[in-house]
């Protein structure tokens, strides 16, 4: 229970973050949407709980796929065209790193189990994701441990070899 209220504070924080347009001639840069751990729609955004695989031609990405694209990368995450979060894959576990546009930080670990990737954060908190293919983008949609759809779609804006930075801003 104690998860699912740290899933639902944790998702509605998310809800208002800022955008990153991609770049199409960057090969380094990934087109793709990820729906976020927030509750409500973002403009622009369809609900999670309407991303029917078999109704829209979205297609499941697998763990070992989703490992290559991201080791040792930073993805970029957009909610209604607002960077919301950049997170930070390890080369060589399954450790990430994650900065919230409100500056934030969390490291934790991810796991995949039927479909679903998982992350269980340093902070306590937990949250499940469906990634896919769809249009030439990447979707995220936020998952609850049930399997359920919930929350806002996240796009995918950039995947890039720049680490997030986390620890307090440097000024002069």
């Amino acid at each position: 229970m104690r998860r699912l209220l740290t899933f639902i504070l944790w998702t509605a924080a998310l809800a208002a973050a800022p955008a990153l347009a991609l770049d199409p001639a960057d090969p380094a840069e990934s087109p793709a949407d990820r729906p976020g751990n927030a509750p409500g729609n973002a403009p622009g955004n369809a609900p999670a709980d309407t991303q029917d695989g078999a109704e829209t031609g979205m297609a499941d990405i697998a763990k070992e796929d989703w490992r290559a694209l991201v080791r040792g990368r930073t993805v970029t995450y957009s909610i209604g065209g607002e960077v919301w979060a950049r997170e930070t894959y390890d080369t060589g576990s399954d450790t990430v790193w994650i900065r919230l546009a409100d500056g934030t930080c969390m490291d934790g670990n991810w796991s995949w189990a039927d479909g679903i990737f998982c992350f269980d954060w340093s902070s306590g908190e937990y949250s499940c994701f469906r990634h896919v293919r769809s249009d030439g983008r990447i979707l995220v949609i936020p998952m609850l441990a049930d399997g359920m759809s919930v929350g806002t779609i996240q796009t995918v804006t950039q995947i890039s070899d720049v680490p997030a930075s986390c620890g307090p801003e440097l000024t002069s």
